[in-house]
């Protein structure tokens, strides 16, 4: 893993498509991912999410992995959540990464998470 990350940027809580690293990975290549920041996972004032998981009442974190990761190759999803270290990618392709919500819950959807990728 290099010391400077070789991708830096935001993920919007809005996009359904999510963004595109433009980091090209081979299957079982290690890449690091870590995010951070809070977004509104919906319109209720209280619908804030982290990257690992949905905030509930009491603060507490629901494990359910906001933050994703996908390859060109096949459109499965992966859980990053707060970030994976050394991970091994499952596939090969272009590093992709977006917010999980159902397809028509985007909409409502404010903010970003910060994430930087090392390969």
């Amino acid at each position: 893993m290099t010391v400077k990350p070789d991708w830096t940027g935001d993920v919007p809580a809005n996009a359904p498509e999510g963004v595109s690293t433009d980091i090209q990975v081979n299957a079982g290549q290690e890449i690091t991912v870590l995010a951070s920041g809070f977004i509104k996972y919906g319109k209720e004032e209280y619908a804030l999410a982290v990257p690992d998981g949905r905030i509930k009442e009491g603060l507490q974190t629901r494990a359910d992995n906001v933050l994703k990761a996908r390859f060109s190759t096949s459109g499965k999803g992966y859980t990053i959540g707060n970030g994976v270290y050394k991970w091994a990618a499952p596939e090969s392709g272009t590093l992709h990464l977006y917010i999980a919500d159902t397809p028509t819950g985007y909409s409502d959807n404010t903010g970003s998470f910060s994430v930087s990728v090392y390969k």
